[in-house]
């Protein structure tokens, strides 16, 4: 079913309509975050300026063209690692809230036309499961910030808690219009390595280079073909439900 839900996903990005929508979100969260940056870049290079690690290499090195350049690229790094995984959240929130409402639909008519709606969640159910999801993921990622500045486990971290967001957010977003409450329970204890595993391989999407600027779009569109998929096929069984 893994396979399937990244051949249908690809499938779907040639659909122009579904291609613009996704495409709302990206510019969206991008221009917030030039934005932030720009207004607070002074405040955010002196942060980082005034921790230990750079006092430590102006005491060891000297102030020098040299140590400039170890600063300016440590800079850029913590930047990218810090507000990489926020500007990745505003992409998935954005889409979670405003568009999949409208892609959701149109995906289902084209790839699964004879599934059955049994509305079993709601929208406070799912916007209950985003905050809590949210919130689980921000405190893991500022707990593991000293790792991920001082450690070569940094990705590693990034990879777990992506996945962790990324398939707690898509059950309740493509299931609540379609599944049941007893079918939304059993995908989250049937077989929940499955879902790890796409949540994982859809998290090292976002370290490919220039892929990575997509990587929110391809996994919405991921999952909604994983869990619709999945769906499909459970009731077609009539079984629990296999991933």
């Amino acid at each position: 079913m893994i396979f399937k839900a990244y051949k249908r996903a690809f499938q779907s990005l040639l659909d122009l309509k579904v291609l613009f929508l996704l495409a709302v979100p990206f510019f969206m969260a991008t221009l917030c975050l030039i934005l932030f940056l720009i207004l607070f870049w002074t405040t955010w290079t002196n942060f980082l300026m005034s921790t230990d690690s750079f006092h430590w290499l102006s005491e060891n090195i000297g102030e020098n063209f040299f140590l400039t350049s170890i600063k300016f690229i440590l800079i850029l790094v913590a930047t990218v690692f810090i507000f990489g995984p926020l500007w990745y959240l505003a992409c998935i929130l954005l889409i979670s809230v405003f568009l999949m409402p409208l892609i959701l639909p149109h995906l289902q008519k084209k790839f699964y036309p004879d599934l059955e709606k049994i509305k079993g969640s709601h929208f406070f159910g799912s916007l209950k499961n985003a905050i809590k999801t949210t919130f689980i993921y921000l405190l893991f990622l500022v707990l593991t910030v000293p790792f991920w500045m001082f450690t070569p486990i940094g990705p590693l971290i990034s990879m777990v808690a992506t996945a962790y967001l990324n398939k707690n957010i898509f059950l309740y977003d493509v299931l609540q219009d379609y599944a049941s409450e007893k079918e939304c329970e059993d995908f989250k204890t049937a077989n929940p390595w499955k879902a790890w595993s796409l949540g994982i391989s859809t998290a090292m999407i976002s370290w490919v280079p220039i892929i990575n600027f997509v990587a929110p779009s391809l996994t919405t569109l991921i999952f909604i073909q994983f869990y619709l998929g999945s769906l499909e096929e459970k009731r077609k069984l009539k079984s629990p439900v296999v991933l």
